[in-house]
């Protein structure tokens, strides 16, 4: 079995693919839901609260966090998707922290956030490290854990055949973007993982949450999107 560390994802948002990161995706029909969506949940945080966003990738959310008021630490893996959010969200201070951290191993306190973001990042993931990252997110924040999914039950054997098709062809996507060579959607050399909500549900409820919100956004291409709301259980 191949070794859940070594993901695609862990080493794939960088160069060329960071810098066009927001191009390549900013005129998806789901883009600006996520971004309305987003900015009406941002409105209804306490001012001065602090938000961890990761991945924070080049930063879509980090304006309206700082708008808001919110103290915002910024994590991604790839140091070169943070340099395009400091790029983007330079000069304030202590307001913004952003810096590389693998979300399996946070290097943050126990209950240190009051708010937790994390967007288009567990179909990236292996099972198993859903699971190790959700008991991270539960460790280090206190109130509400905002968590974006794919739905891939309605899709059934269709998009799993068609996603193994893809799996199979990501060493030539590899080797072409190693050339220089950028196939049409440059991410499309980076693996996806298959999760159906129940699973999900099952992770979030063994890591010690509840669901609060499920909210069916729309669609990414075939794929209904969801936005889970998750909160600690109580003691």
């Amino acid at each position: 079995m191949k070794d859940d560390m070594t993901y695609a994802a862990k080493s794939a948002y960088v160069g060329q693919l960071a810098q066009s990161y927001d191009s390549d995706r900013t005129s998806e029909a789901i883009w600006a839901k996520e971004q309305e969506f987003m900015a009406a949940r941002i409105a209804s945080m306490s001012v001065g609260a602090t938000v961890l966003d990761l991945p924070a990738g080049t930063g879509r959310f980090t304006g309206m966090f700082l708008s808001r008021g919110l103290k915002v630490i910024a994590l991604d893996i790839s140091a070169d998707m943070l340099a395009e959010l400091t790029r983007q969200h330079s000069g304030h201070g202590d307001k913004l922290v952003a810096r590389t951290g693998d979300a399996e191993n946070l290097d943050l306190a126990d209950d240190c956030v009051d708010y937790l973001v994390s967007w288009r990042f567990f179909h990236l993931i292996p099972s198993t490290v859903v699971r190790r990252v959700l008991h991270e997110y539960r460790r280090v924040c206190t109130g509400s854990v905002i968590v974006h999914v794919f739905d891939i039950a309605p899709s059934g054997l269709m998009y799993r055949a068609k996603t193994a098709f893809k799996n199979a062809l990501r060493p030539v996507y590899r080797a072409m973007l190693g050339r220089g060579k950028n196939p049409v959607r440059p991410w499309l050399h980076i693996s996806s993982y298959q999760h159906t909500i129940a699973a999900l549900r099952s992770a979030f409820d063994e890591a010690g949450f509840v669901v609060t919100e499920d909210v069916r956004l729309g669609y990414y291409g075939a794929l209904p999107v969801h936005i889970f709301v998750l909160s600690r259980k109580s003691s």
